[in-house]
């Protein structure tokens, strides 16, 4: 026998069930992912073991291991990380700063940690007098190709490429910070310690030149606007369970 519901139960189950499902993981749509990082202590870095390890690598891990979710994590330069990102299916990127001016290029998946941001000097460098962000114009930058703070310096105008040496990692604008071919790093303070613990320097060669709250940001995973939605949707439920 049959069981005629009236027209607003049925209704109401199809509204139910609907809401239900958009806040539930496809879990029949796992493709395996590729996640780009750049080796960044203590963030994400390649021991010396051949092992990535670091506290965002942690947490990424966690999520995608806990959800049986295939992946492999390759470790490039950042601006190849960048650059790959927006050619390779199922990608995804960190740890990344959430800036104005990358918001409207990327799906943020979830948050990974929260920084400080300082430009950095030699000690020995005595002449360097930053009151405001517009005075490191008259001073050598270090920067890395497509990193937040270059993206920032370049939407504020204030690089001047003659007074610009690109890096890869922070091993070498401390090597070019203390053989005075450089004038000032933008870095994490946390970066900034764990590159000189990791390196023949102290930190009492260096000195804090700048507090650049203008970059203390959040640093996520995220993907490329070209992403499946549904897989965005689904990344996004699992980096933001609690």
């Amino acid at each position: 026998m049959k069981i005629a519901y009236p027209l607003y139960l049925t209704l109401l189950f199809l509204t139910f069930g609907a809401s239900a499902q958009s806040d539930t993981i496809s879990l029949n749509y796992k493709p395996k992912l590729t996640l780009y990082t750049e080796n960044w202590a203590p963030y994400q870095y390649t021991d010396p073991q051949g092992n990535v390890k670091g506290s965002s690598i942690a947490k990424v891990k966690k999520v995608l291991d806990a959800a049986n979710w295939p992946y492999e994590i390759q470790v490039v330069p950042w601006a190849r990380a960048i650059f790959q990102i927006h050619v390779v299916p199922n990608s995804l990127i960190f740890s990344i700063a959430r800036i104005p001016e990358r918001e409207n290029k990327y799906h943020w998946l979830g948050l990974l940690n929260t920084v400080k941001s300082k430009l950095i000097t030699s000690s020995e460098n005595k002449d360097i007098k930053i009151n405001k962000l517009s005075d490191i114009k008259k001073y050598v930058l270090i920067l890395k190709r497509k990193e937040a703070s270059s993206l920032y310096f370049s939407e504020h105008n204030l690089i001047n490429e003659e007074k610009v040496i690109w890096v890869t990692s922070s091993t070498q604008a401390l090597h070019l910070l203390n053989m005075g071919r450089g004038d000032l790093y933008p870095d994490t303070e946390v970066g900034f310690t764990s590159a000189v613990e990791n390196s023949p320097y102290n930190l009492s060669q260096f000195n804090y030149a700048y507090d650049f709250t203008e970059l203390s940001t959040s640093l996520y995973i995220a993907t490329s606007r070209s992403t499946d939605l549904q897989l965005v949707k689904d990344l996004s439920l699992l980096f933001n369970e609690k």
